[in-house]
Formats: structure tokens, sequence, C-alpha cells
């Protein structure tokens, strides 16, 4: 009987299937990636796109306060008039 070491045969039959698979799987992300890149669809523009937000239409927050109702922070405005952002 003629037998191979191990050490002879780098690849056997599933761990080639198994390499092939996830460079096709990869392939594909790549190319769905490629494909949002170049041209997006309308609902994805709509999404990303960037949308005004006005700072003095914010909601003040309450006050901060530790597990022993102790006040950490009193929401107020800044020192500098400006407010936080």
């Amino acid at each position: 009987m003629n037998l191979v070491p191990i050490a002879d045969k780098p690849f056997g039959t599933v761990a080639c299937l198994l390499v092939g698979s996830l460079s096709v799987a990869l392939v594909a992300v790549l190319g769905r990636v490629v494909q949002v890149q170049l041209a997006p669809s309308a609902q994805l523009c709509e999404i990303i796109s960037p949308k005004p937000i006005d700072p003095a239409n914010l909601p003040l927050r309450s006050s901060i306060i530790d597990r022993r109702k102790r006040t950490l922070f009193v929401n107020g405005p800044a020192a500098n008039g400006e407010g936080r952002r």
C-alpha cells in the first residue's frame, strides 16, 4: 500500500472548496460595495443626505444625578452663552 504523508498534500479537497467559496463570497461583497458607491439608489441617497439641525430647537436635558440622588449636573446656559455642542 502506498501511503502519502499529510505534509506532502498541502491542501485537501475540503480546504480547496472552502477557499474557493470564500473567494467567491468576498468578490460578491466587493462587487456590491462598488455598485453602491458608484450608483446609489434614490432611497439610499435620501437616507444618507445631510439633514439640517437647528440647535435652538433641541430640547434641554434634565439634571444628571448619581445613584445616591446627588446632583452631578444641572442643565442651564453655558458660561459663554453659546450653549453646548
